[in-house]
């Protein structure tokens, strides 16, 4: 558990409230959940401006988190993953002061730093601070303005308590997740807490009658905005992805464990992983679906890399084959503590303990997402996309109002703030020039991945898609060539030739592999804690219309959704996700009252 915090305090005595907001955040993340915990705090600070990082003392992280030089100061939470294009020397002890070197000789230069990226410089000579993101957006950065200066934090439940001021619910944002199944735009769970832009880099000056300014270097337009192109450059993705990967391990110098399903995303996680020689690494299947592991273990076989195949199944408690998990309500309380709440209902359906709070993995995990960035993954066949260029401009708003709100459960007035986000989302991807379905694309990498949990969470784990190369890219795809499916293969065959002709793996669409493994909702132990929420409609209905809700639970129960069984069970977690969440803010707010 990383937590970085920079401020620029306009009281008359910066000293006291700084020293009195960093107990706060003390408190709360690193002594209420487990008081063992051992853990580092350091702070750079020139007058009222400055930054904060707290890390576990194990850290594994070899990047150093503050480095200082003459009148100048690096405070990273996440060191860019392609940091070796910024760094001469490629040493990784050498590489903090390099990489503040070229900023410092650099200030107006568009640096396209890869996700996840996150640091702050301290010029106490101009006195300023800088904060840089990465060029998507993908490593979390919140902003505050409280009464007494600016704040912001990777997480956005630091920024209320730093600032001493009551943390309140975000309802719009809140909105969204219950309607679509995160926190769309520059929204978050807490209110006033706004997430920061793609691309930007925050300025703040020590003068308190200065404003702080939001730059925008255009790395995010390089990623976004189409191009003229001949042919599709395979090797030039691939061998950057292979490069960021390179300079991801290096930051860590620990083993590699890849997620390797039957789809598109992981194997070309796992081709980018074998193609760079490494070799301590381990291959993760879930078992959600026998062929899916089937699929998994011959791309291995082909390579000889059967050997590192590890096959992860659900685990029953007891002899009636259900899967048992923590209560709800523990699994709320800590995922909450982890997240703030700026996390989707994929992650709370799994179990967590305080132990994983407060250590790091002995290994990199490395997974696909934001490679849908590269698929029609709003319009999959030529059919569809017929009917949505017939609706021009209005194609894609429509498209998004199709895929994410298929519950009459979540009411009109919920839903129609959610259609708003949406649209002020695309109104942005107008003004980089882009029409029709265009703007689909857009919204994925804009949005949608970006908000991609759990990895925006963990500076830890990575995606060879996180490559600026290969989203630039991927939105320069047509429709013909995200249809046919051609980019995906021409990577994996330069990576991997090995696995030219493996078909991927689909999901059966007249079986439901994954209910008759007892693997439901509503067929684990997580049936009593949702039907304890549900009998307590006042948690949940302002957002849920009671009826509707509990009648789609009695036809979850009785297995008659049909198609509808993937998106209903989501739509159940999100509704665990807001039934808790006032329970989260009150054990916030504790710390700032007393």
């Amino acid at each position: 558990m990383r937590t970085f915090i920079a401020f620029r305090i306009d009281t008359d005595n910066p000293d006291e409230f700084l020293t009195k907001g960093i107990e706060r955040i003390r408190k709360h993340y690193y002594e209420s959940i487990d008081k063992n915990v051992n853990y580092t705090e350091k702070i750079i600070r020139y007058k009222n401006i400055g930054a904060v990082i707290f890390d576990l003392e194990d850290s594994p992280l070899l990047w150093k988190d503050v480095y200082e030089e003459n009148n100048f100061a690096l405070i990273t939470y996440a060191p860019p993953t392609n940091w070796k294009r910024y760094c001469n020397s490629k040493d990784i002890k050498k590489a903090p002061g390099e990489l503040l070197n070229y900023l410092v000789n650099n200030p107006h230069k568009s640096h396209g730093f890869s996700a996840p990226t996150c640091f702050a410089t301290l010029d106490k000579s101009q006195e300023e601070l800088n904060i840089y993101t990465d060029a998507m957006g993908f490593s979390r950065l919140y902003e505050y303005r409280g009464e007494n200066g600016w704040f912001w934090s990777n997480r956005a439940g630091a920024l209320p308590l730093l600032a001493g001021e009551k943390a309140e619910i975000n309802k719009d944002g809140w909105s969204n997740l219950c309607a679509a199944g995160w926190f769309i735009g520059n929204n978050s769970p807490i209110e006033n807490v706004i997430r920061i832009d793609q691309g930007i880099r925050v300025n703040i000056s020590s003068d308190i009658n200065q404003p702080r300014k939001l730059l925008d270097d255009g790395s995010f337009s390089n990623l976004v905005s189409s191009r003229p192109k001949e042919s599709i450059d395979y090797e030039n993705i691939a061998e950057d992805m292979k490069f960021n990967l390179d300079s991801f391990r290096n930051l860590w110098n620990l083993p590699l464990i890849v997620d390797l399903s039957g789809g598109k995303d992981s194997r070309i996680c796992s081709a980018a992983v074998i193609s760079s020689g490494a070799t301590d690494v381990e291959f993760r299947t879930v078992a959600n679906y026998d062929e899916e592991v089937n699929v998994a273990h011959r791309l291995l076989k082909k390579i000889g890399l059967e050997n590192k195949h590890l096959i992860v199944n659900p685990i029953a408690g007891n002899d009636s084959g259900k899967v048992i998990k923590r209560s709800i309500e523990d699994r709320m309380k800590l995922f909450f503590h982890s997240t703030d709440g700026d996390c989707t209902p994929a992650v709370v359906q799994n179990n967590i303990t305080e132990k994983s709070l407060y250590t790091y993995s002995t290994k990199l995990k490395i997974a696909g997402p934001i490679g849908a960035a590269a698929k029609p993954l709003y319009y999959n066949t030529e059919k569809r996309v017929e009917k949505l260029e017939r609706l021009g401009n209005d194609a894609a708003l429509e498209r998004l109002k199709q895929s994410y709100f298929k519950y009459d459960s979540v009411r009109p007035e919920i839903q129609n703030k959610t259609i708003e986000s949406i649209s002020a989302v695309l109104q942005k991807g107008r003004s980089y020039g882009l029409r029709k379905l265009e703007l689909l694309d857009y919204f994925f990498i804009a949005d949608r991945g970006r908000r991609w949990t759990p990895q925006n969470n963990h500076i830890d784990r990575y995606s060879v898609f996180f490559s600026n190369v290969f989203l630039s890219e991927a939105m320069n795809l047509t429709i013909d060539e995200r249809l046919n499916n051609e980019f995906f293969k021409g990577i994996n065959e330069y990576l991997v030739p090995e696995w030219h002709g493996e078909a991927y793996f689909k999901q059966s669409t007249e079986f439901d592999e994954r209910s008759h493994k007892k693997m439901r909702l509503w067929q684990t132990s997580d049936k009593e804690g949702i039907e304890e929420i549900l009998n307590n409609p006042d948690i949940w209905n302002e957002y849920f219309d009671e009826e509707k809700l509990i009648k789609l639970w009695e036809d979850a129960k009785n297995d008659v959704l049909g198609a509808y069984t993937d998106a209903s069970e989501k739509l159940f977690y999100r509704v665990m996700m807001i039934a808790h969440y006032q329970d989260y803010l009150k054990r916030v707010n504790h710390h700032i009252s007393k």
